[in-house]
């Protein structure tokens, strides 16, 4: 009798035992499963911030099927009157803008063009070399930047929008100018896009020394993305 009573007793141990283990057993575990989530998204935070923000913007073309227009002076190309793709040439140098093409059927029909980002109207004017001039600062993921509209018709009928005006991504700030015109600075019908870094603005549409380039952001690398 006495023996099946410590065998009762001995059982009994055991079983606490056992049940003790398997709850700290569930409740590592459990803990562990737990954190593994917040690891990864630590992991994928990292991830999204650790690129480069600039070449992550996502900004608005400035007129319709842009990308595909841009088949003579992409930003950065060396042009002289000697070798450019465009004639007749009157500049030399590395271009600092990205040139939009307009189509024969385009000659004589209205070309709007759009705002690429939200931003202020800060200057409208006649430059030569480009005709009429829209100048939009903005911020373009925590980078001050100045925009450079060149070869648009500033004429009160054509573009509506005026310096101090507030404007949204999309918004249609004027049309191309007529080719050879005195609005487009007597060159092609197209657009001239410059986005210049910082505040200040730099109306030159070409450096002469290529390392100048770094004061100006490739537009087609942004653009769409």
């Amino acid at each position: 009798m006495k023996r099946y009573i410590t065998t009762i007793v001995l059982l009994i141990i055991f079983t606490i035992i056992i049940i003790a283990v398997s709850r700290f057993y569930f409740s590592k575990n459990k803990t562990n499963d737990n954190a593994i989530p917040l690891q990864n998204n630590n992991a994928n935070l990292n991830n999204q911030t650790s690129h480069d923000p600039l070449n992550s913007a996502i900004l608005n073309i400035p007129l319709d099927k842009a990308l595909s227009r841009i088949t003579k002076k992409p930003f950065g190309i060396y042009v002289s009157p000697g070798n450019s793709p465009v004639t007749p040439e009157k500049f030399t140098g590395y271009h600092t803008g990205t040139d939009f093409e307009t189509t024969p059927e385009e000659a004589d029909i209205p070309v709007e063009i759009h705002a690429i980002t939200d931003g202020k109207i800060i200057n409208k004017l006649s430059i030569s070399g480009y005709g009429g001039v829209i100048l939009e600062k903005a911020v373009i993921n925590n980078q001050p930047v100045i925009i450079l509209y060149g070869h648009v018709d500033i004429r009160a009928e054509n573009s509506r929008i005026n310096i101090g005006d507030t404007i949204k991504k999309g918004d249609s700030i004027a049309i191309l100018s007529p080719g050879y015109s005195p609005q487009s600075g007597g060159e092609r019908k197209h657009l001239h896009l410059g986005i210049i870094k910082g505040s200040t603005v730099d109306y030159r549409g070409y450096a002469q020394n290529q390392n100048e380039l770094s004061r100006w952001i490739d537009a087609e690398s942004i653009l769409g993305k």
